[in-house]
């Protein structure tokens, strides 16, 4: 009895596991969704009211930003980024915000309509992947928790 219950813990844990493998995914998708709409945010801002950088980060909802871009004006970014980018993808998040309103109207314009275009790709990178692998984390963890299941049987 003791056994059942222990592996029965043992497949809860494996596909928890899994499922958090899966999110993974997810957050990187809802990450450059954000950063994409704070590109499109800027360049709006560029247009009509050109207001500080620092003065868009302190909404709501770009507010984890902030602390990317003051530390990525000074150049230093180590240790910054979370966990879940990929070293490329926090390359392309590093050069973002270390260019990031340094320019003329002109010349930022174009940087955000050029960067635009890179987190578009990386956005959409990151839709195929959770698509691709969306139910695999589980199934796996799920499967290597029966088979630790049958062998402690």
């Amino acid at each position: 009895m003791l056994k059942m219950i222990i592996g029965f813990l043992i497949v809860a844990a494996c596909t928890i596991i899994g499922a958090n493998y899966s999110d993974i995914q997810k957050k990187r998708e809802e990450f450059f969704f954000c950063l994409s709409d704070f590109n499109a945010r800027l360049i709006m801002n560029l247009a009509y009211k050109k207001e500080n950088v620092k003065r868009i980060l302190e909404e709501e909802k770009y507010v984890h930003f902030k602390e990317i871009y003051e530390k990525g004006q000074s150049g230093r970014t180590e240790n910054l980024f979370p966990k879940y980018l990929s070293d490329e993808q926090k390359k392309i998040v590093s050069e973002y915000f270390l260019n990031v309103g340094k320019g003329a109207t002109k010349a930022e314009e174009e940087f955000l309509d050029y960067q635009g275009k890179i987190i578009s790709e990386q956005l959409e990178i990151c839709k195929a992947e959770r698509i691709k692998n969306k139910n695999i984390g589980e199934k796996l963890g799920f499967s290597v928790g029966l088979v630790v299941f049958i062998l402690i049987l």
